[in-house]
This record gives C-alpha cells, structure tokens and sequence, in this order.
C-alpha cells in the first residue's frame, strides 16, 4: 500500500512538473527560435559602426519574426485602458498615430485599414505588455504592476526624465529583448563561413550589401527603409511584413523597414533614462546596428519616446520536453491498466 502510495505520489509530482514546464502559448505570434548558444561578439572589425562589441548571448530563446502589431497591440490597451491611471491613459492615447480615444465613447480605436502596421508605444507600456503577456493576458490591475517588469522600478529622476535600472525579472517568460538578444537574431549567421562556422552579415537580411530600398510592389525590393514618402505619418505608412523573401538567418523581417524597435539595453554610459534602438522605420534610410552615423555614437531613445518591439520568450528545455513525453507516456500506461 506504501509503495503503491508513493507511486502515485511520484507520478503526480512529475505531472505537476511536466505541466508547468509545458512551452508557453504563442498568442496569435509567429516565433523563431535562436539557438548556437555562446556564440561570439561581433567586433569592431565586423561592424566598424558600434561602439562596443554585442551580440553574443549565452541562452536559447524565442523572438517574434515580426515587430507587434497594432492589431496584437488593441487588447492590451483596452485592458489596461479599464484600469489605468491618468498618466497610463495619456501614454495609451499618444502610444501610436494610428489609435486614438473616440470622443464619443472615450475607447481606444484603430484607424481603419491599419492593423497590420506596427505597433509604436513608450518604453514603460512595452514593459506592462510583457507583464499582461507573462499573466497569459488576463484583466486586473496585478496584471499589469508585476511578473517580467516590476514597474515599481519606475521612476523620474532629477531631470524630470522616466527612468529605470533592473526591473526586468530573472524568471520572465515575455520581456523586450535585450541589445545582444535582438542583434544576434538579425545579423548572426550559424553557418556564415561554412557549415557551422558562424558570423555576421552586415545588413539584417543575411547580406554585407544595402538592401534593395522599394515599395513592396516594386519587383526586387527588400525593404522600405529608404523609400521615399510623404509628409504625414511616414514611420507608419508601409506596414510590416510585405517583404516576405527578405528576412535574417534566423527568420526575423523588417529589421530594415517597419518600425524603429526598443531593446532592454543602456548604453556604454549606462544611463537608466534611454534604451538603445535597433532597426529603421519605413522611409528611414537604414544605418548600421545602434549606431547613428549622423552625430556619432549610439541610436537611443528616451523611455517616453514611442518606438515599436518585438518580444523575446522561453524556450522548453530538452529535459523539459522529456518529462512532458514520459509523463504523458505514464498517463497512456495508467489509463491502459484501467481499461
């Protein structure tokens, strides 16, 4: 009767196990998975531009191929919109040109025909996003304070700037990726010199060549980084994901062209009130990685700035994914017994 007791308390405990190591839903997102795991940093020698050598990550993990959407953005603001303070309110009304508050109603609605664009938001409200997202997307003001971000971390400092430190969570299961994670998906190539000898192409989509700038329809075109647009909203004016032959090793799109995007990295002067900039936005000539070859130095921008994000997420561990398959091997043998 012991041995028996304690068998099913074994199996159980390895069910409960199997099931929180189980991978996360993907949310309507489409995931690549980078792996190569300790690969090198670029150097100055490959990307003469950065000021410091990045891209080299200890970890596997999962990025989206493409930068949020509006139309993966519009939950997110209604929930949060229901509980919001004042000032959440305001960045949610400001977040991106294509949503705005009906003065009828006061609800957040989207341009019609702009769903597909990227989504822009500042820094603070791409991090409450990663909390809504680790929480599996649920309503509630806890939803959104803690789990990937703690937003208590939050603060202005004494230049009346929105700044932060650490407030990422070591066991986060969404959050913005950070300088390393974001370079190595789009410019890391595993087999850049040969079947596993890995490097760095120079442009995000496997080449040391300028992409071919040109509208979507244009026969050729890469990316519309360099095309040339009108007055008006011209950073949302050609939606994501219209390039789909054009993409990183990895499997990423619209690094060039899209939307500017946030990485969870300071620069070199570590200064808690800007984060580095990867990409370009549509009609935005593409410069090399973070590096702006105007002024000098880094592409950063202030937390309340509004640029657009990918997501970064777990990857199951291999023994993760054996549990799961014994465990629901046990399960068949049991219910087999039974039968």
């Amino acid at each position: 009767m012991m041995r028996r007791a304690l068998k099913a308390a074994t199996m159980s405990l390895s069910l409960a196990t199997a099931a929180s190591a189980q991978p996360l839903p993907d949310y309507g997102f489409d995931w690549v998975t980078v792996g190569n795991t300790g690969n090198a940093d670029a150097t100055w020698n490959q990307f003469p531009g950065l000021q410091r050598e990045g891209g080299g990550v200890d970890h596997m993990y999962r990025i989206t191929s493409l930068p949020v959407s509006i139309a993966q953005w519009i939950d997110f603001a209604h929930a949060l919109d229901s509980v919001a303070t004042s000032q959440e309110r305001s960045w949610l009304s400001t977040a991106s040109n294509s949503v705005w508050r009906d003065l009828h109603t006061g609800d957040l609605v989207i341009q019609t025909g702009r769903d597909g664009y990227g989504a822009t938001s500042n820094f603070m409200l791409a991090a409450m996003y990663c909390n809504w997202m680790h929480n599996g997307q649920s309503g509630g003001r806890e939803s959104f304070d803690d789990s990937a971000y703690d937003m208590s971390s939050f603060y202005i400092n004494e230049f009346n700037h929105w700044s932060v430190e650490n407030a990422r969570r070591s066991d986060a299961q969404f959050w913005i990726p950070t300088f390393d994670e974001h370079a190595k998906a789009a410019y890391y190539d595993p087999n850049r010199y040969g079947t596993g000898e890995g490097g760095y192409w120079l442009y995000p989509h496997g080449s040391n060549a300028v992409p071919i700038y040109g509208p979507p329809s244009e026969p050729g075109a890469e990316s519309s980084a360099g095309v040339e647009l009108p007055a008006g909203p011209w950073t949302h004016s050609i939606p994501p994901g219209l390039y789909p032959e054009t993409m990183s090793p990895y499997g990423l799109f619209d690094v060039s062209g899209g939307v500017e995007e946030w990485t969870d990295s300071t620069t070199h002067f570590e200064d808690p009130s800007r984060r580095l900039i990867q990409g370009s936005a549509a009609g935005q000539a593409f410069l090399a990685p973070a590096y702006d070859d105007l002024g000098g130095g880094y592409i950063t921008s202030r937390l309340t700035a509004t640029r657009g994000f990918r997501l970064a997420t777990v990857v199951p561990s291999p023994g993760a994914l054996l549990l799961i398959s014994l465990a629901s091997a046990a399960v068949c043998c049991t219910r087999r017994r039974s039968e």
